[in-house]
């Protein structure tokens, strides 16, 4: 499959890595795995820091009523998240963290080619920035145990998280363990 033969992670190819954080924000809670999730987020965002990586936190702006609507307690960032200066918060008004926002442009800026995806929520917001990277030629790594999302009406959140983990791995990105990534 041509697109497996893109798949992120060749050896010897030289890369600036990001790490993107998705929508981690007070109103996606509870979710699963809640407390081990946000362990290997801060992980990850430790690592980064210290390989001096962009690091990059998107923030869902919500419709008036909903739990992240702007500016209300819900929308805030986790406030266990190490949040730097240097770092950037990108704010988003769609699914997609690269539509109608700074990120592509800040992403170039840097000559970013790799991404590290974690966040919230696996089957909507991490999905779309996955798939999307992907086709804007980025190398994505997904962070296997640094994404989630809650229960549907009709798939418990575990079983949302495994597919797509088998959908994503080897076609539009690699999933690692957060003990597994380097930056």
């Amino acid at each position: 499959m041509a697109a497996a033969s893109r798949a992120p992670g060749a050896a010897g190819e030289a890369s600036t890595t990001a790490l993107v954080v998705i929508d981690v924000q007070v109103g996606q809670f509870p979710t699963c795995n809640e407390a081990d999730f946000l362990d290997h987020v801060c992980k990850l965002i430790a690592k980064a820091h210290a390989a001096k990586m962009p690091v990059f936190f998107i923030q869902h702006n919500g419709r008036k009523g909903t739990e992240l609507e702007p500016c209300t307690p819900g929308w805030q960032l986790q406030p266990s998240l190490d949040i730097q200066p240097g770092d950037r918060v990108i704010t988003k008004d769609f699914i997609d963290s690269f539509y109608r926002t700074a990120l592509l442009d800040e992403l170039r800026a840097r000559k970013v080619t790799r991404l590290v995806l974690c966040g919230l929520q696996t089957d909507f917001c991490v999905d779309t920035a996955c798939r999307h990277a992907f086709s804007l030629d980025f190398k994505v790594v997904v962070a296997r145990d640094a994404h989630s999302t809650q229960d549907s009406e009709s798939l418990k959140a575990e079983q949302i998280i495994a597919h797509h983990a088998r959908i994503w791995d080897g076609r539009f990105a690699e999933l690692k363990l957060e003990s597994e990534i380097e930056f």
